[in-house]
């Protein structure tokens, strides 16, 4: 991020993690251990078991009417637009309620086991056409739900009318995935030995992306923060590592060598302050995807892959992980001066939750209070007091002052603090 990406009231010396840890007390010092973070997530499973889900013990059979109800919950659009702005056509609209295969849903459907072979985009609808509510604004896909990681595993309960579609459910969120992105595992039992596969690698850089030999020429895997990529030590080499990924049923996995990298970790990284601050800066600059579009964060994505890096599970959507931790702080009701006092009093890394959108909170300055989000817009004032809508579609640093588009600043709009340790 440059001088002239920065926002009103930061300065060039806040864009380093340095100027914000150097005033904390003891930013080395464990937060929580590797099984507090496994209890955390056990609770987190206990509090929004339809949020986080135990993939291991989820039932082998599900209820026909409790598919159709998730089938069935996501609006079907009475109009939406194409990338070119031109509605899309009933007959299109009709032909993929069609696909979603409602009709053909039996009274008891058996789960199968599968895991994606390539990252993907995980979708509220059966197709890859984008869909925009306006047809002027391309910047967020309504039926973009999130991004899948390669070798992420995952159960898969639906198929489409044309058989190009999974509907899948991972740990943290359902969807419809493509056919080809997917494999299916033989058994139960083989799937459960990958799915609890020990060692692993922990994507701790912004991102990662593996160009890799396969039988069709080249391969390139692309991976989010935080992914989890499992792994076997090649004998002989104590720095280098084989991956390997889920490939077509039935047939050998796909491995590769990975050389150690300043963006991977053995595990996950120790869950200390200096840590969180400096995975948080990673991201810093880094483009804005709605629902994960192209592999870019949005605001909730940027705080559940940012604390996978620790081990943590946290859900997909900012109003579930304003919901995750018993160490939670009411602020819809208070005044903006109180709400200040009480934000004083909370240590850095504590996350902000307003409707529909949440932050990391950074600590103070200038009796200012910061923080570090993936934003999409914001509302400056503009000629004449007409405000102006600005785009910036990335991750970025700001003080609490700035404005959402509604016109609320967001130190007005905060509901809640969540703390996570």
């Amino acid at each position: 991020m440059n001088n002239q990406d920065r926002l009103p009231h930061v300065l060039p010396e806040m864009l380093t993690p340095d100027f914000w840890t150097n005033r904390l007390s003891s930013p080395s010092s464990l937060l929580l251990t590797p099984q507090e973070i496994q209890t955390f997530n056990q609770m987190i499973r206990q509090r929004l078991p339809e949020k986080v889900v135990d993939l291991a013990s989820y039932p082998r059979e599900i209820d026909g009417n409790t598919l159709f109800t998730w089938l069935s919950q996501i609006p079907f659009p009475a109009k939406a637009y194409d990338a070119s702005g031109r509605p899309l056509s009933v007959t299109f609209l009709n032909k993929l309620k069609e696909n979603i295969n409602l009709a053909n849903l039996p009274g008891q459907i058996t789960v199968t086991y599968g895991a994606t072979v390539h990252h993907s985009d995980l979708r509220f609808f059966p197709t890859d056409q984008p869909a925009f509510t306006a047809p002027n604004d391309t910047r967020f896909d309504r039926w973009q739900a999130t991004a899948v990681n390669p070798g992420e595993p995952l159960l898969i309960l639906h198929q489409s009318l044309d058989a190009q579609w999974f509907y899948v459910q991972t740990e943290y969120y359902r969807g419809w995935i493509p056919a080809r992105y997917l494999t299916r595992f033989s058994s139960q039992s083989d799937w459960l030995s990958y799915l609890h596969h020990s060692p692993f690698l922990t994507v701790i850089g912004p991102g990662l992306e593996l160009t890799i030999p396969s039988e069709s020429g080249s391969k390139t895997l692309r991976f989010e923060m935080g992914a989890k990529i499992r792994i076997r030590p090649i004998s002989g080499f104590s720095q280098n590592y084989l991956g390997f990924v889920p490939t077509d049923e039935n047939r050998m996995p796909l491995t590769f060598p990975i050389a150690t990298s300043p963006d991977l970790i053995f595990g996950y990284l120790p869950y200390t302050e200096d840590h969180l601050f400096r995975q948080t800066f990673k991201m810093l600059g880094q483009p804005y995807g709605w629902g994960g579009l192209d592999l870019h964060p949005d605001c909730s994505s940027f705080i559940r892959n940012l604390y996978r890096c620790f081990g943590f599970n946290l859900p997909r959507d900012s109003r579930d992980q304003a919901q995750c931790s018993p160490k939670t702080v009411l602020l819809s009701h208070l005044p903006p001066n109180q709400k200040s006092k009480v934000l004083s009093a909370l240590p850095a890394g504590t996350l902000l939750h307003l409707d529909g959108h949440i932050m990391v909170y950074l600590g103070t300055s200038g009796q200012r209070h910061y923080v570090i989000h993936a934003l999409s817009a914001y509302q400056k004032p503009g000629h004449r007091r007409c405000p102006q809508n600005i785009y910036l579609m990335a991750v970025t640093i700001s003080d609490l002052s700035l404005r959402r588009l509604d016109g609320q600043t967001l130190l007005n709009a905060l509901t809640s603090a969540i703390l996570l340790r």
